[in-house]
């Protein structure tokens, strides 16, 4: 019977050191739990900010495509209609494309394409600017020396002289 009784005490030892053992995993499972909830609140509210950024970021491309589209603020310059940069556009593309090319590519490709209500300047007025650009550099180049005035002297008047 002595024996019983120890066994019977060694169980139960036993099943105190088990039922000991699973209060420990327990407890520590529900540490793990807890930081587990930890982060997904945590990620929760990271979702919610993310998602509010995504509803301005989309209202606000939403607003911008509604408005027309414009050309970069350009104040005309005294005495003209029409300011520098847009001058520049105008004689750098007629350079490319020529004159009257110019002014319609400026319809019917850059403001038909983006829908800008602006008025353009004809062929004639991007000729103008040309002109007085190419003047604007003649006006500032080194003056020439005389030894080149001259040798330009006698290389006309070298030249035979034509019948009319």
């Amino acid at each position: 019977m002595l024996c019983r009784y120890s066994s019977v005490l060694r169980s139960r030892t036993n099943q105190a050191a088990r039922a000991e053992q699973l209060t420990q995993q327990n407890a520590n499972l529900r540490s793990h739990c807890d930081q587990l909830e930890l982060r997904q609140q945590h990620a929760r509210q990271t979702i919610d900010t993310l998602t509010q950024q995504l509803r301005q970021a989309q209202h606000e491309i939403h607003s911008l495509r509604s408005q027309p589209c414009r050309l970069p603020d350009d104040p005309p310059l005294p005495h003209h209609t029409y300011g520098p940069k847009l001058m520049s556009l105008c004689i750098n593309l007629a350079k490319a494309v020529g004159l009257r090319a110019s002014q319609n590519a400026l319809v019917e490709v850059v403001f038909d394409f983006f829908e800008i209500k602006q008025a353009v300047p004809c062929w004639t007025t991007i000729r103008g600017w040309t002109m007085r650009v190419g003047v604007a550099q003649l006006d500032n180049q080194a003056p020439e020396s005389d030894d080149t005035i001259e040798s330009f002297r006698v290389q006309q008047s070298r030249k035979p002289k034509q019948k009319t």
